[in-house]
Order: structure tokens, then sequence, then C-alpha cells
């Protein structure tokens, strides 16, 4: 059985430690939990960073024609609310979403790094101002060069291992995720909503609306049963198969550690080390 995000966990403590590029992550601030995908198809995103302490703007949603530069559809005022993570009473700065197997069809490794160099400097909980392009992939090819060179190997081995070489030396394929839904930011009601010119884009782009001639578009609210504060309590256990997930208990994955690898028994062997 392959614990595969406490896996993960190691693999980042050892990265920062590693790679000058990564060493203003906190990594007992960043959780790392998997969301299953329902084959391992190429398609769809492989993992994903959330940022906990973004600033919680109010935006809106609005369709306009590019000519006259008039706005006709509009939804109401959302304020983006960031979800407080807190995981045996330290309060996460990030979460890393693997897409569990799908991402072991491609190269894991450099998902990883790529989501970690969406960090902001100064690992405050805020994103990276460097986003996609040219720069920012270059900079991922090498942090994963000096890690392949000079990471601990057997770490190194474990990241290039595919779900086929998983379940071959490990039987199964296991993650921590969230028992209940995961969402930052929560898109919320406005009480006291501006009005529509307060938008930044109104000045930027020259914006005008005629309010008799407005459609007001529904708002995609994020559930009201979404919560707001996730501890580890709601973390659990999930077997993770090319079908999808289910849950299994932490008493099964326990006893599956009968020989631990590592101090933090990530993960354990099928075959009896020393059996018959």
């Amino acid at each position: 059985m392959l614990v595969y995000t406490s896996m993960v966990r190691r693999v980042i403590e050892d990265m920062v430690q590693r790679v000058p590029a990564l060493r203003h992550i906190d990594p007992r601030r960043v959780a790392v939990v998997a969301a299953p995908r329902v084959s391992l198809g190429r398609n769809g995103n492989l993992a994903q960073c959330q940022a906990l302490r973004q600033p919680e703007t109010l935006d809106y949603a609005y369709w306009y024609h590019p000519r006259s530069r008039r706005v006709v559809r509009v939804t109401p005022w959302v304020r983006h609310r960031n979800t407080t993570v807190r995981l045996d009473g330290v309060e996460m700065l990030y979460v890393i979403v693997l897409r569990l197997p799908r991402l072991l069809r491609h190269d894991p490794l450099e998902t990883v790094v790529h989501e970690l160099g969406h960090i902001g400097p100064n690992c405050d909980g805020r994103m990276n101002p460097l986003r996609h392009g040219r720069r920012f992939e270059a900079i991922v090819r090498e942090c994963v060069r000096l890690w392949r060179r000079d990471g601990a190997p057997d770490l190194v081995a474990m990241m290039d291992m595919d779900y086929g070489t998983i379940m071959r030396d490990y039987g199964s394929l296991v993650a921590h995720s969230f028992a209940r839904k995961f969402v930052s930011p929560r898109l919320c009601p406005v009480d006291d909503p501006p009005p529509l010119e307060a938008h930044p884009d109104f000045r930027r782009r020259r914006l005008e609306y005629d309010p008799a001639e407005l459609e007001i578009v529904p708002a995609q609210w994020t559930p009201a049963d979404v919560p707001d504060i996730l501890t580890e309590k709601d973390l659990v256990y999930r077997v993770y198969t090319p079908r999808g997930a289910r849950r299994v208990s932490a008493a099964v994955v326990q006893a599956s550690r009968i020989s631990p690898r590592h101090e933090t028994n990530i993960a354990i062997p099928t075959a009896n080390p020393g059996g018959a």
C-alpha cells in the first residue's frame, strides 16, 4: 500500500532543502490531498495549487458588445472568500490537490514542481505573480533537473512510478482526501453591493450600460453546504483506481504498515521483506 500524498509531502520537504528556487516554501504550511478522476485518460487537469490567503475581492461577470462597449448582461456582485484549512492546529497557506490516478499517466514530478511554482515568493498564502509562460516553465524544468540530481534517491525513484508500477510493487494506491467538498475561494453573496461602475474594468475598458436594457444573470454561488473551515477531522483515506475512488478506514491503512520503508510510514511493499 502506497499512501501517495504522504510520499509527496516527503518529496516537498526534500525539495525545499535542496533546490534554491524552492527554499522560500514552508512545507509545514502546504497541505497535499487527492481528488479522483473517473479514468486514466489524458484530458483534464493533473493537479492544482490553491492559495488560502488571497485578497477577498468583490467581482461580477459581465458580457458586452466589443464595438459599442455597452454591457448587456451581468451577474450580481460576488465576494471571493478564502476557505480555512487547519491541520493539527496549524493553519495551511496552500493546498495542493492531486488528480489521481490521471496524474500518473504524465510526469508527476514535473507536475508537483509546477504547482509549487505557483506558491508566492513570501509563502504567505498568495499566488506567485509569475504565471504560465516561457520563464515559468524554464524555472520548473531547472528545479526538476536539480532535484533529480541532488534529491533523495529513493524519493526520486518513487516519483517516477506510474500506476502499473505502484500496483505491482505496493498493491494499491491510497491518498488523503477531504471527506467534505473543498472549494477556495468560495463565491458568496454581497449584502450591500456597490454600483456596477465600481468594477475596475468599467474605466479600463470604457464600458457603459443602460439599466433599462441590462439583463441580470444568476450568479453561480458556492453551495451553502460547502464548508468554510476544514480540519484534520475532515481528512480520510481513499483508494484510487482507474474506475474512481472509494473510502478506506484508517485502521486498514494502519494495519498495512507492518514494515515501513520511511519514518513517516509512507509506503508498504506488498511482499513480506523477511517472509518465506
